[in-house]
């Protein structure tokens, strides 16, 4: 649309809110600004329009004031169809929405059409080119306030209208977008029937929440520090308004708090005790009030925390109204095992990735279950256990998705439930897959040579595989999570073929990654090896060149005598043999066979002794380091020593630090291997009693 560049000044002026400069144009001008043939942008923005989007109140009610009395121009909509009114339900500005439409009130009173909707419906019921009413606009930029503006100047029964655009989505849908969460529970209030309404592309509600993982703490990776605030905000303990039995009696609140069977006497004291019990809570809620909320950490997550306990309302009150999982597909025999003569009939498995996605949409508990979001899961499961036996076009279950998706926490809460648990792991799907299969998969491709590589950019979010730090550790990952999923499969599915066993099919899938893993262990125990070789030089050295040096006639260190030398002596030997015990471990992975198996118990537990000891030997050389300082310099100052030890420790700081995520995640090896010899050694000590009797 062309632009009058004579209109430079004016639209400078509007953009900056000058209301004396816009009014003082206008008027020297003399022209009709704001009607059709005075646009001031390329979308075709009137003066209006721009007052209205940049939020410039006063400008905006003063030129509706000063306008003509043309009701063609103030419902003039720019090229993507939005009129002044929608650009005004962007704003949340309830001052001007009324100005606009009490000025088409006006000019419709003045036609004489008061009999046409005097309330501004007309103006109200404009849709842009998405098909967006000003009330869906509202709902779009998350402006609630306006939305009930809005929907309180329709008539009731012609709200529903305006509920949906042109592709067929909500005010449900896009508040939930937005991650209005709260704005989204209202809507559901006053509009329960779009708890199960659909888009264009036949998604619910509970579809947009099932796969926005960040609305819950199950989706949220917190540091430590955050997650201490995190734990430590109180919470609002909002819970959802459907399905209340009693809203309670009107004429005393308080009534449902006591027992109707208790004297009066009896339910004011189990009053009081009740409001008692509050006390710590609200003293908790007003030190966050006052304190929290000024830090910009403390309030990020102060926010945070308030969106995932909204969100979680909202799903409460979609799932009570959610039947989705009552239409399921059957699927093929549970039961029926492939073995090698009919196991060439099927290829899907190790077809490309493409294969194996779902081709129809699933329901929301399946799409929670896809995303990890174990909120959603239980609240569902637990309100309709059913659920869990649904089945999908492709013949996959709840456990197939979280196998596929390593979902361990799904996992094991829908194992744990008695009631689907004698089907659920035989099933196999529609392209032969058992659960243990999708436990072995993962995505791969082919590189510029021919050969299969793991293809990192088709790995689901929150996959072991992007989230361990090495190749190695991120290979034992993938073995621990196939051996879990294994135990819940029968014996006999564990030969079944499609075309390759779930073993084989595992094999295949993860050797670029145990070659990856071989190359990084070999790497980093190459470099750890040399450098505790380093320190067990130094360690080895320092013993035999002792601070103050020897007694020229006994040959006895000059400061034996001196605690501190006590010191020097065993953090000297602590450091030797750390190192040198640090150099066995390393070595040992060096000649190790690098077999796939080694990698999930035995390869990373001697690189966890291997880092423990390194780290150990650093730290006692440091201080062996500093106690030399103060044997040879006869240093008696507290804040001198204390500096000494600071700048000893500061190499040692350094290396926790950058070596701290890798190092959390070999602990859990060495965690592991404690529990399952915890769970040995009952067993032996039984044998041995079992013996002696």
């Amino acid at each position: 649309m062309a632009v009058d560049t004579q209109m430079t000044d004016l639209y400078k002026a509007t953009l900056g809110g000058q209301k004396k400069e816009v009014i003082k144009y206008l008027n020297k001008h003399n022209k009709k600004i704001m009607g059709e043939h005075c646009p001031l942008t390329l979308l075709g923005d009137t003066v209006l329009h721009i007052a209205a989007y940049n939020n410039h109140e006063d400008l905006f009610v003063d030129l509706l004031g000063t306008s003509s009395n043309d009701l063609k121009s103030l419902r003039r909509a720019n090229q993507l169809g939005n009129t002044v009114l929608h650009e005004v339900a962007t704003t949340g500005s309830l001052r001007m929405a009324d100005a606009v439409i009490n000025k088409e009130r006006e000019l419709l009173e003045q036609m004489g059409m008061t009999h046409v909707d005097n309330s501004g419906e007309l103006l109200l019921s404009q849709r842009n080119n998405s098909g967006e009413t000003p009330l869906f606009t509202a709902a779009v930029f998350g402006q609630r306030e306006m939305f009930n503006y809005f929907a309180s100047k329709l008539a009731p029964a012609n709200v529903n209208t305006h509920l949906r655009n042109y592709d067929g989505t909500t005010v449900l849908h896009v508040a939930i977008l937005r991650e209005s969460y709260d704005m989204a529970y209202k809507i559901l209030q006053s509009y329960q029937h779009l708890a199960v309404a659909r888009d264009g592309e036949g998604l619910t509600g509970l579809h947009f929440l099932a796969s926005i993982s960040t609305a819950f703490p199950s989706g949220s990776r917190l540091g430590v520090l955050r997650r201490f605030i995190y734990n430590c905000i109180p919470s609002d303990n909002i819970e959802p308004e459907f399905d209340s039995p009693d809203e309670g009696n009107e004429e005393n609140p308080n009534s449902n708090l006591g027992n109707p069977r208790l004297p009066p006497n009896y339910e004011a004291c189990m009053q009081l005790l009740a409001m008692a019990g509050s006390v710590p809570g609200k003293i908790n809620r007003m030190i966050w009030d006052y304190f929290g909320r000024g830090c910009p950490l403390m309030k990020e997550v102060w926010v945070e925390k308030r969106k995932h306990e909204s969100a979680l309302r909202l799903v409460k009150a979609l799932v009570t109204k959610d039947n989705s999982w009552q239409f399921s597909n059957p699927g093929g025999d549970p039961g029926k095992i492939t073995t090698d003569t009919i196991a060439l009939k099927h290829h899907s498995q190790n077809d490309d990735e493409g294969n194996a996605e779902r081709t129809k949409i699933d329901i929301p508990l399946l799409t929670a279950t896809r995303t990890g979001i174990i909120e959603i899961v239980k609240e569902i499961l637990d309100r309709f256990p059913q659920a869990a036996e649904y089945i999908n076009d492709s013949g996959q279950n709840i456990l197939h998705i979280a196998s596929k998706y390593r979902r361990r926490e799904i996992f094991d809460f829908v194992t744990s439930m008695k009631l689907p648990m004698a089907r659920l792991p035989r099933r196999i799907d529609n392209m032969g897959n058992t659960i243990l299969h999708w436990a072995a998969w993962l995505p791969v491709k082919k590189d510029k040579e021919g050969n299969k590589v793991l293809h990192r950019q088709a790995l689901p979010v929150r996959h072991p595989v992007q989230l361990e730090p090495g190749p190695a550790l991120q290979l034992q990952a993938e073995l621990r999570w196939f051996k879990h999923v294994k135990k819940v499969v029968p014996p006999h599915f564990l030969v079944h073929h499609n075309p390759l066993t779930a073993q084989e099919l595992f094999t295949e899938r993860h050797e670029d990654l145990l070659n990856q893993g071989k190359k990084w262990l070999k790497r980093t125990a190459d470099s750890c090896s040399l450098v505790a070789v380093l320190f067990a030089t130094v360690a080895f050295a320092a013993a035999y060149t002792l601070p103050g040096g020897t007694d020229q006639d006994t040959g006895l260190p000059v400061l034996l005598n001196d605690p501190i030398f006590l010191v020097f002596t065993v953090t000297d030997v602590m450091s030797l043999a750390s190192s040198l015990t640090a150099v066995v471990m390393f070595l040992s992975i060096l000649t190790s066979p690098f077999q796939e198996q080694d990698f999930r118990e035995s390869l990373p537990w001697k690189l966890t002794l291997g880092f423990t000891f390194l780290f150990l030997s650093i730290s006692t050389m440091m201080v062996t380091f500093a106690v030399t300082i103060i044997l040879t310099i006869h240093l008696n100052q507290k804040l001198v020593m204390l500096f000494l030890y600071s700048v000893a420790y500061l190499p040692v700081t350094i290396f926790a630090l950058l070596q701290f995520p890798l190092y959390i995640t070999l602990a859990g090896t060495v965690k592991l291997s404690i529990n399952i010899l915890k769970k040995v050694v009952p067993s032996i000590k039984k044998i041995k009693h079992h013996k002696t009797q």
